[in-house]
């Protein structure tokens, strides 16, 4: 006869089939499934309930061993995924233990928040309040609304430099960290910031402005920032870094002033770029040029008033300048609209030709303008033009009354050792975005 092995019954016997064969969750003699026996009971769970902004969370946990036998298990506390606890324990039976939690310090806005104490398959959650957020927002995550449609080109590199260069220095400056998240709906958004025409800010009206913001120091809805749609891709940026200073609580004397000081002696910790061209758009004439470089490397050389010291580059378009030396005729007209920068309407003429400066490309962008110079003094009216944002006051060799044998010597002759001396006090400026 064959027996076939754990086939109870087919081999013959007394047994039923099956009998004797234990199952994994079998009944017990009424039927019911058995539940496992709690071992652990979560007695109380004490955090501290109302927590300043930067303050840690901190409290206890009491565990009593409930069950029969002695047992182990590990108590966690948990907020949003991070562990505040995570400690193994060992108990008796009726025997309780008392555990400690501290958090690192936490920025978070203001309003009720939960955190977990769980160990085993007890858990419990109590909630606690965070008083005051230091932002006029309540929070670090703020909503940024963006309307570009009336700049002629993609700006959204410049708008995420902006943003970004205050997610790094927000804590530091405005004493508060932010990080900005950009919407679609401006009317759920913290901020809105619009590039439009800005002639209008305050009280001031009928102007051509770079940007104007309202200051955030009591949140109330969307607070708006407008910056003038035509500006250069520098002034662009550094016009929006500025307005979302004044969105995030900062005024013109708050730190970092290469930032919110709206001084042109400050200007730009950046190296300034400059852009040449002639009246039709094309390449400046290679004399013109050679006499207008001669300029911008003796400022770079000299120990200006400017307080990040003047240094340059050139780049190919007026799109990406914050200076454009131009030669251009007829411009320096009695009419020509003098830009703000120049805190002049002196136009120096020589032998019938001119220098002035304006907007020609894009708004409140400092054009040079050089109408019929004779090359020998062009280097001396580049100079000349730029010096209200490379002084307080002129000095003698660029004053307006200098006579033309000046101008035609200017610069002089600077030797190798003067020119190492002047660029040693110049310290390299600080990031900006």
């Amino acid at each position: 006869m064959v027996v076939l092995a754990g086939c109870g019954g087919l081999a013959g016997g007394d047994e039923a089939p099956g009998a004797g064969i234990e199952t994994e969750g079998a009944a017990n003699a009424s039927g019911v499934d058995t539940e496992p026996e709690e071992t652990f009971q979560i007695d109380s769970f004490n955090p501290t309930y109302l927590l300043d902004y930067n303050e840690s969370q901190a409290g206890t946990v009491r565990i009593t061993n409930v069950g029969s036998d002695v047992d182990t298990g590990t108590v966690t506390v948990t907020f949003r995924g991070r562990e505040l606890l995570n400690e193994s324990v060992s108990l008796e039976p009726n025997e309780s233990v008392e555990r400690s939690f501290r958090s690192e310090p936490l920025r978070l806005p203001e309003g009720e928040h939960e955190l977990e104490a769980r160990i085993g398959d007890e858990n419990v959650t109590r909630s606690f309040s965070v008083d005051e957020h230091p932002s006029p927002y309540g929070k670090t995550n703020v909503s940024l609304y963006v309307n570009d449609t009336r700049v002629d080109r993609n700006i959204t590199e410049i708008v995420r430099n902006s943003t970004a260069f205050w997610e790094r220095n927000a804590e530091d400056t405005a004493g508060y960290p932010i990080e900005f998240r950009f919407v679609d709906n401006r009317s759920a958004a913290d901020q809105a910031l619009v590039y439009r025409d800005v002639t209008e800010c305050g009280d001031i009206t009928n102007q051509s402005l770079n940007g104007c913001a309202n200051l955030a120091t009591g949140y109330r809805g969307t607070v708006w920032g407008s910056v003038q749609y035509n500006l250069s891709n520098p002034e662009l940026e550094y016009t929006t870094t500025h307005e979302l200073g004044h969105m995030l609580g900062l005024d013109h004397d708050d730190p970092p002033d290469y930032v919110m000081n709206i001084s042109r002696i400050s200007w730009t910790p950046n190296t300034t770029r400059v852009a040449f061209r002639d009246a039709d758009g094309g390449d400046l004439d290679a004399q013109t040029k050679q006499e207008a470089v001669e300029a911008l490397d003796e400022l770079t050389r000299r120990d200006v008033d400017a307080m990040y010291g003047f240094r340059w580059r050139e780049v190919s378009s007026p799109e990406e300048a914050h200076i454009v030396i131009a030669g251009n005729d007829s411009v320096c007209s009695p009419g020509f609209e003098s830009a703000a920068i120049n805190n002049s309407s002196v136009r120096p003429s020589d032998a019938g030709g001119a220098s002035c400066v304006g907007e020609l490309d894009y708004e409140n962008q400092l054009t040079i303008a050089l109408d019929d110079l004779d090359a020998e003094v062009v280097s001396w009216h580049v100079a000349h033009q730029l010096v209200p944002l490379t002084y307080h006051e002129a000095p003698p060799d660029l004053k307006s009354d200098t006579d033309r044998r000046e101008r035609e010597d200017w610069p002089g002759s600077v030797s190798d050792d003067d020119a190492t001396d002047a660029l040693v006090g110049v310290a390299p400026p600080p990031a900006r975005a």
